[in-house]
């Protein structure tokens, strides 16, 4: 791929760095946490701190910047909701704009949900443990649902553990959420955890979260997801053979 050194952006709209360098002359790049759609997400140190953060570094194009503009407001009205940290949703520490990338920057978290079900070999966690996540998920949620925001990925990769307690979960990546009065989007949350509504092309609310949620709970508990569609039709399969079929006034609205 070829790179602009001048602004340091490939073609794809990411960011390259190096490790040592620093961004916004404060935040030192440790290394790379992980990719997604909108960019990548990186370990810093932050210098005025001496703490270490998360910054969420979002690629370098139109459409990108102005979903995260919509994520940083959110993320803004639930700091400023949310000021004792009580909702286990990852705490939001600031953004700034470095070389034409928007940066987010939120405390830093251990390994998402995924990533510890593969440390497992995909071996179901034990219910204990599935309850002690389940209730600080439900806080998470009920703060979401009084504040009517949808968050419209909930998936074991958007979940993390909380370093230094393993038996602790937040809530992140509010980069495809939305206040329930301001949807945007009609194609939204991955395929395994997408709720029948959205895959029928209905009207949604912040119940497809718990939808989602409900898909995580068996994919902890068996070790693998429970309605793995590979395409849309075949996800709606999965959930008629479990469920049963929508109701037919239900489908002709669709």
């Amino acid at each position: 791929i070829q790179c602009r050194s001048i602004s340091k952006t490939c073609i794809g709209g990411d960011y390259i760095f190096y490790p040592g360098e620093q961004l916004n002359y404060r935040y030192e790049i440790i290394y790379l946490l992980g990719k997604g759609a909108y960019g990548e997400a990186v370990k810093c140190l932050d210098h005025k701190t001496n703490e270490y953060v998360c910054i969420k570094i979002i690629k370098s194009n139109r459409i990108f910047h102005n979903q995260a503009k919509i994520e940083i407001k959110l993320l803004e009205y639930i700091s400023k909701h949310d000021k004792e940290g009580e909702t286990n949703i990852v705490k939001f520490y600031s953004h700034f704009t470095f070389r034409n990338h928007i940066c987010l920057v939120f405390e830093l978290l251990d390994i998402n949900l995924f990533e510890y079900l593969k440390s497992r070999d995909f071996v179901g966690i034990e219910m204990k443990k599935i309850r002690s996540y389940t209730t600080e998920i439900l806080f998470a949620l009920l703060f979401l649902k009084q504040h009517k925001i949808i968050h419209c990925d909930l998936k074991p990769e958007n979940i993390l553990l909380v370093k230094d307690n393993k038996n602790s979960v937040k809530v992140v990546d509010f980069g495809s959420s939305c206040f329930d009065k301001e949807i945007i989007y009609s194609y939204i949350q991955s395929r395994f955890y997408r709720a029948p509504e959205v895959l029928l092309g209905q009207n949604y609310s912040v119940q497809i979260d718990m939808w989602s949620l409900g898909c995580i709970l068996c994919e902890l508990f068996t070790g693998v997801p429970i309605f793995p569609g590979e395409n849309e039709r075949d996800q709606l399969n999965y959930i008629m053979e479990y469920i049963d079929v929508p109701p037919s006034e239900y489908i002709n609205m669709s």
